[in-house]
């Protein structure tokens, strides 16, 4: 399970999340953000590509991947 932290990690200015893979942590931008679904879900698949031990997957993917697990909950 991903460790989940409030704040970006330096060199992250603009993301709205981000997932660091050598911390096995999701960064959400602020609090705003962690009540949106779609934001977490998004990192989350980072997180499964990367534990998988799967290329961490593209932008185009996780978006596809949380749109997805969206429409059908």
């Amino acid at each position: 399970m991903p460790a989940l932290r409030i704040g970006l990690p330096p060199g992250e200015k603009k993301a709205l999340g981000c997932y660091v893979h050598r911390q096995k942590t999701i960064y959400i931008s602020s609090q705003e953000y962690l009540y949106d679904p779609y934001v977490l879900i998004h990192e989350f698949y980072h997180h499964l590509r990367n534990v998988g031990g799967k290329h961490r997957g593209t932008e185009r993917h996780a978006k596809q991947f949380a749109l997805s697990f969206l429409s059908t909950t």
